[in-house]
């Protein structure tokens, strides 16, 4: 099997460490300072098919590094992926603006996914992504008519999947991954709860956005609803606005 070769630079260390451990099936990977002569010099003798910078938006410091290492990409022609927390890969990605530049959001978007997202990035060569190419939204309810709703307002932005019951979603996500769930709060077998449960003991769905839906208002119901840490919730009848601007908040 071939891999594709990336080098890794940046301070944000845990990030590295985490994309080294999870990142070995799909690359080769090598890694640099981000000082301007010693990140030249890794790019001309390894010559990677991709750059990922993994920053940390609280450090001010790494403007200075950031200014050089700009110095040293805009001379070459390869994808530089810019990873961070949603403020980090925004407030950088302005800098870099001759070589074609990704972001993507670490704390949102689940490893694998992101992982086959750099393949395509990198199989494109230098081509800016295809505007086609749409993030992954999985829609889990018991009410298909809710779901039919739900997947005619979002179909235009985002690839969606509907599920009719948790168990079938849990199934789904056997063999298919998603950049979002939103998932229904109260269901017959395995409500939203366990669902949510079941995602986070499972390392292949742990870090997976989920965003519950519920029908019931009461400020007591809502505070339950809140207590188990989803991204966000929605109340139905889902509200169009409302609910793309909830998922875009969230999917980078």
């Amino acid at each position: 099997m071939s891999f594709h070769r990336i080098l890794i630079t940046g301070t944000n260390k845990p990030l590295i460490n985490d994309f080294f451990k999870q990142g070995r099936e799909f690359f080769e990977l090598l890694t640099s300072s981000m000082r301007g002569d010693d990140l030249d010099a890794h790019l001309r003798l390894t010559q990677p098919e991709a750059l990922i910078c993994c920053l940390n938006i609280e450090k001010d410091t790494e403007l200075h590094d950031l200014n050089s290492f700009v110095n040293v990409i805009t001379k070459k022609n390869i994808p530089v992926i810019i990873l961070g927390t949603k403020e980090g890969v925004n407030r950088y990605k302005g800098f870099i603006t001759q070589s074609p530049t990704y972001a993507f959001d670490e704390k949102y978007i689940p490893p694998r996914t992101m992982f086959l997202q750099i393949v395509k990035i990198i199989e494109k060569g230098t081509e800016a992504p295809d505007e086609s190419e749409k993030k992954h939204v999985l829609v889990v309810d018991d009410d298909p008519l809710i779901l039919k709703v739900i997947k005619e307002t979002l179909h235009d932005d985002y690839d969606v999947a509907v599920s009719v019951g948790g168990k079938t979603a849990l199934k789904f996500l056997e063999t298919k991954t998603t950049d979002l769930i939103l998932l229904d709060y109260e269901m017959p077998e395995l409500n939203g709860v366990q669902v949510l449960e079941r995602l986070r003991m499972d390392p292949k769905t742990e870090s997976i956005p989920v965003i519950f839906l519920t029908g019931n208002r009461d400020p007591q119901k809502v505070k339950e609803v809140l207590s188990f840490k989803p991204k966000g919730y929605i109340l139905k009848p889902v509200n169009a606005e409302k609910l793309k601007e909830t998922i875009k908040k969230i999917l980078v």
